[in-house]
């Protein structure tokens, strides 16, 4: 017998959040390159965001000056509230 996983309509608000995060640092959802603390994206740019170093997590191939260093800020601000834990928590896409 299958059974279905309940899902939120929020997922794709999380969904949403990760691609956001893959744009604004050039890196892949999980990417097995990177060492161990850097593996999973979402972590690694949820403890940037608590060690207050949230433009680490910008494209480093980027070039200085390319982009408003608030913008970016924002942009994974943004990525983080669609990413967040609870589904009740996460902002809608309208």
């Amino acid at each position: 017998r299958q059974t279905v996983a309940s899902c939120h309509p929020k997922t794709d608000v999380f969904s949403f959040g990760v691609v956001v995060f893959e744009i604004a640092s050039g890196r892949h959802a999980v990417d097995l390159f990177f060492s161990e603390d850097k593996i999973i994206l979402l972590d690694w740019v949820r403890r940037l965001s608590d060690n207050r170093k949230l433009l680490d997590a910008g494209d480093s191939r980027l070039l200085k000056g390319s982009y408003d260093n608030s913008d970016m800020k924002r942009l994974i601000h943004l990525a983080l509230l669609y990413s967040l834990n609870n589904p009740i928590h996460r902002p809608n896409m309208k």
